[in-house]
């Protein structure tokens, strides 16, 4: 059960995400994992009425692909740091990116340019091999002119002690898919946050152009219905991305003496969290109904001669039902949260993103029309049945599933949102579904407490 795997997730905090591969073993999947998003690029830059040519487009991103893949036939493993080489603004400078590329390495899976795909022109593509790749081929290939091994080590210990300056910061497999923002597949820009807000806005401008133009008289639906299904998937997955600042860890590689060497595990900013958590609430969270035509909803159908087994119907609250309660559960993951504590405990809890602070904004944020006085719809009827279930999952949790503060905290929550709900139950300013939503909520509140004091028995 789908609903039963994130509550799970709120538990196991001692299982960190951070996964320690074997780089021998493996793959690379830059292709695979460019393929769609260059032909939801393509799109875009249809629905802008660009005058790029699809050939020139393809020959770039073959480009591209092409020297990524040259880098590991000369012994370069992959480098997921160096998409944070260049700033958000320089993204549009085309000059600039011709001359020190979109990353400072081809080997990272750099993210298509979306800042110029949404301009219409420019500099898509990572073409120019870039700083990092010269610093590591120089280490590897070099002439370093020593008369012995000793001296050798020497000469190649100041070309590698050079890491900590623009552009050479180096994080591969074993670094990426877990607690470290710096290594992340398929970023762009040293203002990852930023990227990923004009990445979003990207997908909700394909999701425009799917819904009013991209269908022309005597075409069938089907293609343009999962534009439109991918563009919501592509947002939850952007806001997945922005997901890693909180309780994350910037981890660096750095040896002492380095050049410009930085703390080795460093927790992101207050406000970096911050920020990351807001874009979530906003842009996932949020919510609460579909944007599209209603001739659209009616007609989204999938294609009744395609593969076997697929869905002939769009069922949307359950696409993004499903989506918000992962958000939430990735938000408050055991893992997550007792990563926040350690945090905290490292650098004080007066200069920290705490657990306190991290539940309150987020159950004010998901509950928020108790206070506003305005009705509940489906989705946020599902979000909040999610999150409840989620806190007692939290608060009951067996010893050692979680961190003790944790527990602390979600029953806090519980007993705060119990007095708001009995508030709004009494109030009379909701219609016949959010009230009746509300007392449900409660009754679970109170059967969840009796239960509690059973077995304490």
């Amino acid at each position: 059960d789908g609903n039963n795997d994130k509550l799970e997730n709120l538990l196991n905090g001692h299982n960190h995400d951070h996964q320690n591969h074997d780089w021998r073993k493996l793959d690379c999947n830059y292709a695979t994992g460019m393929s769609e998003r260059v032909a939801s690029a393509w799109a875009l830059l249809e629905a802008n009425n660009s005058k790029v040519s699809e050939e020139d487009f393809m020959f770039h991103f073959m480009s591209d692909l092409i020297a990524h893949e040259v880098g590991h036939c000369l012994g370069l493993r992959h480098n997921f740091a160096g998409s944070t080489n260049v700033s958000t603004d320089d993204l549009l400078n085309d000059d600039y990116l011709r001359d020190v590329g979109v990353s400072a390495s081809v080997m990272d899976y750099t993210a298509i340019n979306t800042v110029a795909v949404k301009r219409g022109h420019g500099v898509f593509f990572n073409e120019e091999v870039g700083p990092y790749d010269e610093w590591a081929i120089e280490y590897g290939y070099g002439d370093v002119s020593a008369s012995s091994p000793h001296g050798e080590k020497y000469m190649l210990d100041q070309i590698a002690k050079r890491s900590g300056m623009p552009g050479l910061l180096f994080l591969t497999d074993g670094d990426a898919d877990g607690i470290n923002p710096l290594a992340v597949r398929f970023d762009l820009g040293s203002d990852t946050l930023d990227w990923i807000k004009t990445s979003i806005d990207s997908h909700k401008a394909l999701r425009d152009y799917a819904s009013t133009k991209f269908v022309k008289t005597g075409e069938g639906f089907a293609e343009r219905n999962g534009l439109i299904i991918r563009s919501y998937e592509r947002v939850f997955r952007d806001a997945m991305m922005a997901i890693r600042f909180i309780g994350g860890v910037e981890n660096r590689r750095h040896h002492k003496g380095d050049v410009l060497g930085k703390p080795t595990l460093a927790p992101v900013s207050p406000n970096k969290q911050r920020e990351a958590v807001q874009l979530v609430l906003d842009e996932c969270l949020s919510i609460t109904s579909v944007d599209l035509p209603k001739n659209v909803i009616l007609s989204l159908n999938q294609d009744p001669n395609g593969r076997a087994g697929a869905s002939w119907e769009a069922p949307l609250r359950a696409i993004l039902s499903s989506g918000q309660q992962s958000m939430v559960s990735s938000l408050l993951s055991g893992a997550r949260v007792e990563r926040m504590i350690e945090n905290s405990f490292k650098v004080g809890e007066e200069n920290s993103y705490t657990v306190a602070e991290h539940y309150d904004t987020i159950t004010d944020s998901v509950f928020s029309e108790l206070s506003s006085g305005q009705n509940v719809g489906g989705l946020r009827r599902d979000l909040q049945r999610f999150l409840l279930d989620g806190l007692f999952t939290q608060h009951s949790a067996p010893s050692g599933l979680i961190h003790e503060d944790v527990r602390m905290v979600a029953g806090a929550e519980l007993r705060q949102l119990k007095s708001t709900l009995t508030k709004a139950s009494k109030s009379g300013k909701f219609n016949s579904i959010t009230a009746t939503h509300i007392d449900d909520l409660l009754d679970r509140i109170n059967r969840y407490e009796q239960r509690q004091i059973t077995s304490d028995r």
